[in-house]
């Protein structure tokens, strides 16, 4: 049956919940079961690069799709518990407690620091071992289980008859076992200085409820330099200070480990084969993981040489052979008997030459440790884009963090932006190997440019930063982990020996320190059109004052056509009123002279002279007007051809 037993091969802290996170996802676990109690506490880093850490729930709660189950022969702090549900967000769908698991009650924690362990032996006083002892007892009265805690409640199920269905339908359930086998009560060789519990894969298979014959996997995780909890735990063979670590593997930072639970430094020890090979003949695993091989020499998986000697003497020590190293707290690598990467020559890199470098820890690292087998073309690796971005919006910096949920799983690069950003695998150049990239063409298609690159120098390490123009004025979308960029890899000829070669200075990529020197910056092919804008608001803005100018001298001219008749109507009403007077004076006065008459004749023709050199002032005005309105629509014309 698909069962995968996870154990720690020395006292506890070996990776046990990374182990079991990615074991979950390389072998698409349906079910994580968690033994034990909340004395030992699991940390798992996400793909945000979030630490979490985990007293009750498996490491595997940080995944959406996999069901977690706490079984009979858990112990567990109610508080702590509830506390991991909430921060995960874990539901009813995916966590089943047993109705039979204990309930560590606040007697049993009181019981443990009144007795004297935590100082005598070392004990992180959370009241497992009292637990463990009334359990023993049938102490009805101090003996809690989780079918009668209300707050549990909707949590409970029969777990064995659900886990036994998955196993009828060949789905895998991993158990992610605690501690170590130097830590079981009943195999350890420096008891008293142990658990409460036995810590062995076939207490952990009792615990779950699962039978051992169901089991198909026996996974033992150690360590490169195994560590005790402080204070009088027990004997440590060979034991160090973590300062001489830092030294000899002469790393730049501070190398030291609080313990999860109790907060406190851990007392650390070089290599000590005898615990590691009881553990083996005790649980006979078919599959052996050495962590923390980072901490012997700094960058240890771009020396070969040293990296390969190492797994090498720790294989001759323990008899066995190793299959898996971890070079971080969130990264495994398969050890592959493959083509040695030395013996590829120079040139373009295929597939299968990529695959072999990235299984010796080269040219690429991925975080989670899992490798989607998408990303392999036949000469090329598509690497995905990342968690984070970068963003300036009006000299402004915004980050964008992007997460594996619905709602925050997509980048939305604005039209006529510029956006960094950066890519979840890690570049990991040895001095031998260059790297060029493009952009992937379905986003070139979409109107998005690079704005930096292609080519990645050797002995290149971290993250790329990556500036994206979208020139289109439509937003375009890309997902968290969509394949975002191709990269071809080509190993030069040989450097060992050439003084010539020049080492890479500059080769940390890490995009959040480069952007915290980096002034604002915005996209020149965007300020550029913002001001087009800008000239053609203005020139809109122009348009507008020509055709209210227009219109107004339209208007003007009507008005003063208007005054121009009313005023000659005027002037046409007093010559006839003056012609009538006239006539009146000359019927009344039918003996006036011919001197009188002429006089009034010569004064009628003044009238009428001045009326037409009033018509012809009034025509020459209104001339005037129809040239203003002409030169203006002419003006308007141009300034709107101008626009165009």
């Amino acid at each position: 049956m698909p069962v995968t037993v996870i154990v720690g091969g020395q006292f506890g802290s070996e990776g046990k919940g990374k182990v079991a996170l990615y074991m979950a996802k390389e072998m698409q676990a349906t079910f994580v079961v968690r033994c034990g109690g909340s004395n030992s506490g699991h940390t798992v880093v996400d793909d945000q690069g979030n630490r979490h850490i985990f007293r009750h729930l498996p490491t595997a709660a940080i995944l959406q799709d996999i069901k977690l189950v706490i079984p009979s022969g858990s112990y567990i702090d109610e508080e702590v518990l509830i506390k991991e549900i909430q921060e995960t967000g874990v539901t009813e769908e995916r966590l089943f407690i047993s109705p039979y698991a204990n309930i560590i009650t606040n007697q049993s924690k009181v019981s443990e620091k009144e007795c004297g362990i935590i100082s005598s032996i070392g004990s992180t006083g959370s009241g497992t071992g009292a637990s463990v002892i009334s359990r023993i007892h049938r102490d009805v009265g101090n003996v809690v289980l989780a079918r009668d805690r209300p707050n549990l409640k909707k949590y409970i199920r029969d777990v064995t008859l659900i886990m036994r269905d998955a196993l009828q339908r060949n789905e895998r359930i991993i158990v992610e076992g605690t501690q170590g086998f130097g830590l079981s009560l009943l195999h350890s060789p420096y008891y008293p200085f142990v658990t409460s519990r036995d810590t062995t894969a076939s207490a952990f298979i009792a615990e779950a409820g699962l039978s051992p014959c169901d089991v198909d996997n026996v996974v033992l995780v150690i360590r490169a330099f195994p560590i005790r909890v402080s204070g009088n735990s027990g004997k440590l063979p060979h034991e160090i200070t973590w300062e001489q670590i830092q030294k000899e593997g002469d790393h730049e930072k501070v190398i030291k480990e609080y313990t999860s639970v109790t907060k406190k430094l851990r007392r650390v020890a070089r290599f000590d084969p005898e615990i590691v090979k009881m553990a083996i003949n005790v649980n006979s695993p078919n599959i052996i993981i050495l962590n923390h091989v980072d901490y012997i020499q700094k960058d240890i998986q771009r020396n070969q040489a040293l990296l390969k000697n190492v797994i090498k003497n720790i294989e001759t020590k323990i008899g066995r052979k190793i299959d898996y190293i971890g070079l971080s707290d969130s990264h495994l690598q398969k050890i592959h008997d493959s083509v040695n990467i030395d013996i590829i020559p120079p040139g373009m890199l295929s597939s299968p030459q990529i695959q072999e470098y990235i299984n010796a820890g080269l040219l690429i690292r991925i975080p989670d440790g899992t490798m989607d087998r998408n990303c392999f073309k036949s000469a090329t690796y598509d690497m995905r884009l990342g968690n984070y971005a970068v963003r300036f919006d009006n000299g402004e910096k915004r980050e964008i963090k992007l997460r594996d949920e619905e709602d925050k799983n997509t980048l939305i690069l604005l039209p006529n932006s510029l956006t960094f950003v950066t890519t979840h695998e890690e570049f990991n150049l040895p001095k031998d190997v260059i790297a060029r990239f493009n952009l992937k063409g379905k986003f070139v298609h979409q109107g998005l440019l690079l704005g930096t690159g292609p080519i990645v120098d050797p002995e290149f390490q971290g993250k790329l930063l990556i500036p994206i123009h979208n020139f289109s004025n439509e937003k375009v979308r890309i997902k968290y982990l969509e394949s975002l960029i191709s990269v071809e890899f080509t190993k030069t000829l040989n450097v060992d020996n050439n003084k010539l070669y020049i080492k890479n200075k500059h080769s940390k990529g890490v995009p959040e320190d480069y952007l915290s020197r980096v002034k604002n910056v915005e996209s020149s092919v965007y300020r550029k059109i913002e001001n087009l804008e800008i000239s053609s608001e203005k020139q809109k803005n122009e348009s507008k004052r020509l055709n209210t100018v227009t219109i107004l001298s339209v208007f003007g001219a009507t008005i003063a056509f208007f005054g121009i008749i009313i005023s000659t109507h005027q002037l046409i009403d007093a010559v006839n009123v003056r012609l009538d007077d006239f006539s009146a004076k000359i019927a009344t006065n039918h003996k006036l002279n011919i001197e009188n008459y002429r006089l009034l004749s010569d004064d009628l023709a003044n009238v009428k002279r001045n009326i037409d050199t009033k018509m012809e002032y009034f025509q020459n005005q209104f001339l005037n007007i129809q040239k203003e309105i002409m030169t203006n629509k002419e003006a308007l014309a141009d300034e709107n051809q101008k626009k165009d």
